[in-house]
């Protein structure tokens, strides 16, 4: 039982991958995901103390896709309920999700480009993409 929710700018999807790889199955697990990232299945790979202004000046590069989640956690048994802001996703186990008669969203259905980081930035995930797409990326 419980809730996860990580939100730490860099690892995300590796620190993600070893909380369920150990075990861990809370009924709920937040995760932030990166929309820059658009519908790619990627992460950025492993770096101990990661920074994600160090990485790149705009910040765009860290963190995991909403789709390379969506690939993990469906190994886990874990379904797609809700997103926020196109930054938070929320992932139900599916003997919680079975229990409570939820819905669970495809990616085109729970996919939304970051509201704030549009604005601050002054474009779209798909212009922001472009920034970043030259850096190394893991595909899962």
């Amino acid at each position: 039982y419980g809730c996860i929710s990580l939100d730490i700018d860099g690892n995300d999807y590796w620190i993600t991958k070893k909380i369920l790889e150990n075990g861990n199955f809370p009924d709920i697990f937040i995760v932030e995901y990166n929309a820059s990232f658009l519908n790619f299945p990627i992460t950025v790979p492993y770096k101990e103390n990661f920074d994600r202004f160090e990485m790149h000046k705009s910040g765009l590069y860290h963190g995991a896709s909403l789709m390379a989640f969506i690939k993990l956690f469906k190994k886990y048994n874990y379904k797609l309920i809700k997103t926020v802001g196109g930054v938070n996703a929320f992932f139900i186990n599916s003997n919680f999700f079975n229990k409570n008669n939820l819905k669970e969203l495809s990616f085109k259905q729970g996919y939304k480009e970051g509201f704030l980081r549009n604005k601050w930035s002054n474009s779209n995930a798909k212009h922001q993409y472009n920034q970043i797409k030259n850096l190394p990326f893991d595909k899962v």
